[in-house]
């Protein structure tokens, strides 16, 4: 037996997963994420997807990933591109969100009326994030349904300040649990 493997423990591609799809997406309901905007471009072209899929990957060299669908229209942009910026959503960004995750919204509809900057990439970056990390693809890496985008941090800001310096929120991200939008409730203390 080689070191990777364990005793009784079946190969990946034999594992036969119990419950119905059902049961795996009410579970994965239960984790509660942020919410965020990964938009892209191509030749003047701007595009982007509400995403929950984001994460931190490594502070040396300063990589994020992020899981976009196989098929979807940002990944095709992004596959051209070569980039994405992540636009991470404040407590008022929910109909933000339901606009940018409505697959009949054209780019243009999404972007319409939005105030935004470009970052050094290109990639629109929301004025009303509470934070943005623009990046470059490092990899990509693909994963049933979905790919894994890898990308490399080219800038980060955070509730319009630049990273480093000592704040605090004034306000607070979007979250999502259990199919449904919600804020984080202050307590006093």
């Amino acid at each position: 037996m080689s070191g990777d493997e364990k005793a009784g423990t079946p190969a990946p591609d034999q594992v036969t997963p119990a419950g119905s799809d059902w049961d795996f997406k009410s579970a994965m309901a239960l984790f509660a994420t942020g919410v965020t905007i990964v938009t892209t471009h191509e030749r003047g072209l701007m595009h982007g997807s509400t995403v929950q899929a984001f994460c931190s990957l490594s502070l040396s060299p300063r990589l994020v990933l992020v899981a976009l669908s196989k098929d979807g229209r940002t990944m095709k942009y992004l596959a051209k591109s070569g980039s994405f910026a992540v636009n991470v959503l404040n407590e008022e960004g929910e109909e933000l969100a339901r606009r940018f995750a409505d697959p009949t919204k054209t780019s243009e509809e999404r972007f319409r009326g939005l105030d935004y900057r470009l970052g050094s990439t290109g990639n629109p970056l929301l004025n009303s994030a509470l934070a943005t990390v623009d990046c470059v693809v490092e990899k990509v890496v693909e994963a049933g349904d979905h790919v894994v985008v890898i990308g490399r941090v080219v800038d980060a800001t955070a509730s319009g300040t630049a990273l480093g310096e000592a704040r605090l929120p004034s306000v607070w991200p979007l979250i999502y649990f259990d199919r449904n939008y919600a804020r984080i409730e202050r307590k006093q203390s």
